[in-house]
């Protein structure tokens, strides 16, 4: 006897399923900023209308002009969710010197107790890290954005934990080291690199691990990072990308970091191991 499908069913699921994953979560987002006299802002990013589930995205903008040293901006980022207008602000420092980092942040970490004191009620341990996770963790506080890289007392704000990750020590302290010692030369091994290249971008990260954790108390504390990586472009006064490279370094003893670099239009790869 022939069996006979109805699929119909099926298919309306389906293409209700799918009309539903096609529908943006967050929907007419718009990016305002409210800047004093005299300053202007550039938006270096293309422009965000809607959110599908689960999406993340990030705003680049680059700030340009003088003001005064009590001088505050503001962003407004206004948006709906599921049919209700929803709206959140962000004011930040235009004080000189802040451009880089903030220099009224501590210059060191503090610990558990001093968060506690300056947080009343604030259960710190629940959602960030604390200097007493990397304290007789076999692990360095690895710098994600290098503290060589800042003029004094900027630098100084590159000391906090959310700048940092469980690195290696032998890494941190060998090749990925002579790797960021070595962003910081450039002039120096090139030339041209400061008349040619007045301007650079950075980016800098981490791969998380799927199950490497610094464990306290049988609490998973900090995830271990499988890989550090950071990436530069060069540009002219035109904005013309001249030269750029890109490092990545696994998060192991083996203390090698693989840096790619782009010359005459090939990518050349320079091992750094000690």
């Amino acid at each position: 006897m022939d069996r006979i499908y109805d699929f119909s069913f099926c298919t309306h699921q389906v293409m209700q399923s799918l009309h539903f994953s096609l529908q943006p979560a967050v929907e007419d987002v718009s990016v305002t900023w409210d800047l004093p006299k005299g300053s202007t802002i550039t938006v270096l990013s293309p422009p965000i209308t809607s959110f599908f589930q689960g999406q993340r995205s990030l705003i680049y903008a680059q700030l340009t002009g003088q003001s005064s040293e009590a001088a505050e901006g503001c962003v407004t980022l206004k948006y709906s969710l599921a049919g209700h207008r929803s709206e959140n602000q962000l004011h930040f420092s235009l004080c000189r010197g802040l451009w880089l980092v903030d220099r009224s942040w501590q210059g060191e970490m503090k610990d558990g107790y001093w968060l506690g004191q300056d947080n009343p009620g604030v259960y710190l341990e629940e959602r960030q890290a604390l200097n007493e996770d990397y304290t007789n963790s076999g692990f360095d506080c690895g710098h994600l954005n290098p503290n060589g890289h800042h003029a004094v007392p900027s630098r100084n704000a590159t000391f906090i934990l959310t700048n940092v990750v469980p690195q290696n020590p032998k890494l941190n302290k060998n090749a990925w080291r002579i790797h960021e010692s070595q962003l910081t030369e450039l002039h120096v091994a090139l030339g041209w690199f400061l008349e040619k290249c007045p301007k650079a971008y950075v980016l800098v990260g981490a791969i998380p691990s799927a199950d490497s954790w610094i464990v306290k108390n049988n609490v998973k504390r900090v995830n271990i990072p499988d890989y550090l990586w950071n990436a530069y472009c060069c540009v002219d006064n035109n904005d013309r990308p001249i030269q750029s490279s890109a490092a990545r370094a696994k998060n192991t003893e083996n203390n090698l970091a693989a840096v790619y670099r782009t010359a005459s239009g090939r990518v050349v790869l320079q091992q750094l191991q000690i």
